[in-house]
Parts: structure tokens; sequence; C-alpha cells
């Protein structure tokens, strides 16, 4: 499977909402393959959107801000 390349930078607006949309009405789901090492220090930027998200971590460990929350994932392991 190849690697997201469509962006590897999220671009917000001044309330760090993110600008790109990733659903339509008619198709309300998108799926991504990234690799961390593409983004800039191998890190997401903080921001936020009304579509859900799913993570799944193929190898090794990541971090993620859910609000106050700070949240580890590791590989191959299912949260609930």
């Amino acid at each position: 499977m190849n690697f997201n390349t469509f962006y590897n930078k999220i671009l917000t607006d001044e309330n760090m909402m993110e600008t790109i949309r990733h659903s339509t009405s008619a198709y309300p789901f998108r799926f991504y393959y990234d690799n961390l090492a593409l983004f800039d220090f191998h890190c997401i930027e903080w921001h936020w959107h009304v579509e859900f998200e799913f993570v799944y971590v193929e190898k090794g460990t990541a971090m993620f801000w859910v609000g106050e929350k700070q949240v580890t994932l590791k590989q191959d392991k299912v949260y609930l």
C-alpha cells in the first residue's frame, strides 16, 4: 500500500480547525495511510475537525492529545 502523498502538513484556520474537508455528505468517509516520518518533526500538528478519526498504529507507538488528555497507542493493539 502506498503512503498518503495528498498532504503532509495540516492546514488550519485561526481557531485551529483543519481546513481540508475529509468527506462529503454523499460519501462521509476517507482513508489515509500515513507515515509520520513524512511530516515535519515526525509530528502531525495540533488541529481539530468535525469528522471522526480512527487510528491504527501499524508499527511502534504514537502519542496523541485528546483535549487535555495524553493518549499513547501501541502497534496492533485495540483500544475502545
